[in-house]
């Protein structure tokens, strides 16, 4: 399935294309944009995980893209229950599905 198609389907205009990036000692959070669609992508440091850091990581950049973007997309393998969940708690909606992937959408204003 094309990317492109949700995008357009779900109207979804992005004001700027500047990349944000979230780093602690903990981890990383970005946004790094494809086709004028900004992406997120997390990396949690293995001594932090399972302690909630991906959620602050990903609650302070989506805080640094307010203003910027108007919706934050991801895209997470199906079998990835515990990011689904995490997605999930932040507010992100499922808005499709392809190559064994969900396509994840999170509406900042």
């Amino acid at each position: 399935m094309n990317l492109r198609f949700y995008f357009r389907r779900l109207h979804v205009k992005i004001k700027h294309k500047p990349t944000v990036l979230v780093m602690r000692p903990e981890g990383v959070a970005m946004i790094r944009v494809q086709y004028d669609i900004p992406y997120f992508s997390i990396y949690v440091n293995k001594p932090y995980r399972g302690q909630g850091y991906s959620i602050k990581l990903l609650e302070e950049l989506f805080e640094k893209c307010r203003g910027k973007y108007d919706a934050i997309f991801g895209t997470i393998c199906i079998d990835n229950n515990q990011m689904r969940y995490i997605c999930r708690k932040l507010g992100f909606k499922k808005v499709g599905e392809f190559n064994n992937r969900y396509l994840m959408m999170k509406k900042l204003s």
